[in-house]
């Protein structure tokens, strides 16, 4: 066996890893870049007078960008299941319940604000896939699937 031609291949390979590396190293610098570009943006944004005391769209998008909602656990549920959410201080929001094919359930006022938890309770709810989706002033910020099964 000719173990002089396995070096070739060898080098053949590290020059390509090499070249690979370099490149993600590119790519890298360039990432770190554009995330403090942002950053920079985001502070002068937040910190800017006129954002904080006005109720621009700029600002409003922020906040509803801010809030969220977490997975149902369990999910599958039978019984009754939770939901975690966050909501900024001053927004009126709810959780609005519908089925799979789109019929309304339900809408859940969220009266505390921040960090919450919603229950809902299988009840008279019938074994199926249903969606809750957060609004907040009136706007969708984010649905989730659960799955009731009885």
């Amino acid at each position: 066996m000719n173990y002089g031609a396995f070096g070739v291949i060898a080098i053949k390979a590290i020059q390509e890893q090499q070249a690979t590396i370099d490149s993600q190293k590119n790519d890298i610098k360039e990432l770190k870049k554009l995330v403090e570009k942002l950053e920079q943006q985001i502070t002068a944004i937040t910190s800017s007078p006129s954002v904080q005391n006005a109720s621009s769209a700029t600002q409003t998008k922020i906040m509803l960008s801010s809030a969220y909602l977490k997975q149902n656990t369990p999910n599958p549920f039978n019984g009754a299941t939770s939901i975690s959410y966050y909501v900024p201080e001053n927004k009126n929001a709810f959780v609005e319940i519908t089925t799979a094919n789109g019929q309304l359930i339900k809408n859940v006022p969220l009266t505390q604000k921040g960090n919450g938890q919603l229950f809902i309770e299988a009840g008279t709810l019938k074994t199926g896939i249903y969606y809750y989706t957060l609004k907040v002033d009136g706007v969708k910020v984010d649905t989730k699937q659960m799955v009731l099964a009885k």
